[in-house]
């Protein structure tokens, strides 16, 4: 009788959340632009994929589905571009994380570079 393979446990480094909620950015800490409706800040997938991930638009569209569905869904802007607020970036990371596409520097440098945008648009304080 052979064992079947243990699946690998990732780890998520401790002080990576904030204590008292799962991301340190939700959806309600996001303004909405009242003309255009989307989220201040919004990011289009090209500007996710290169500044939180370090990878092109075209990585980030495939590992957007999962078995033929899709996992992260962005805002249609009026103009039919996808965008995601920024609330949409750490949650993104840690599934991505969590299947292995990306490592855990990765994540890290993510969830960093999503607080660090938060700040500087005011949402977050030190």
């Amino acid at each position: 009788m052979t064992a079947a393979a243990a699946e690998p446990v990732i780890m998520i480094p401790a002080g990576i959340s904030p204590p008292d909620r799962d991301y340190w950015v939700t959806p309600g800490m996001i303004p909405v632009d009242k003309k255009l409706h989307l989220p201040v800040p919004s990011f289009s997938v090209n500007t996710v994929a290169t500044v939180f991930f370090g990878r092109s638009g075209s990585w980030l569209r495939l590992h957007m589905r999962l078995d033929g569905r899709a996992v992260f869904k962005p805002i249609r802007s009026r103009a039919d571009a996808r965008v995601f607020g920024l609330s949409d970036i750490e949650p993104m990371a840690h599934a991505l994380h969590q299947r292995d596409v990306i490592d855990t520097e990765r994540l890290i440098c993510s969830v960093m570079i999503t607080k660090w945008v938060a700040r500087v648009h005011g949402i977050l304080e030190d």
